[in-house]
């Protein structure tokens, strides 16, 4: 378990989580719910990078292929977990996978756009 590379995003989009929760409807009709754990789970983050060079673009494609796609979970780089720290309902604690593969946009010689979608998991 690699953490995320140490690079800065020249954006970013974050939709939290939510929180594990089983509903269900009693004997007598009453809608129920309980909840599953004390963390939210499921929160989204997308994280752009502008004009990278091939050297950065290939530090996030090696990442995600050592972490086997989005099979092996992860901890953000220590400048992206002070920056989400912010985020109230950041789950804390939480590892993150990959959300699908990065994609990543040829600009000029040398030079990419790289999109990376990550999901938090417990």
């Amino acid at each position: 378990m690699a953490a995320f590379p140490a690079l800065n995003p020249s954006s970013r989009a974050y939709t939290p989580g939510s929180f594990p929760v089983a509903r269900f409807t009693s004997a007598s009709g009453a809608q129920n719910r309980v909840l599953l754990g004390a963390s939210a789970v499921a929160a989204f983050l997308e994280l752009s990078f502008a004009f990278f060079t091939e050297a950065e673009a290939k530090q996030i494609l090696d990442h995600y292929a050592g972490e086997k796609g989005g099979y092996t979970g992860f901890a953000l780089s220590a400048n992206l977990s002070a920056d989400l720290a912010t985020i109230t309902l950041t789950p804390s604690g939480n590892t993150w996978i990959y959300d699908e593969a990065p994609s990543v946009e040829y600009v000029a010689d040398n030079v990419y756009n790289v999109t990376v979608s990550l999901v938090s998991v417990i």
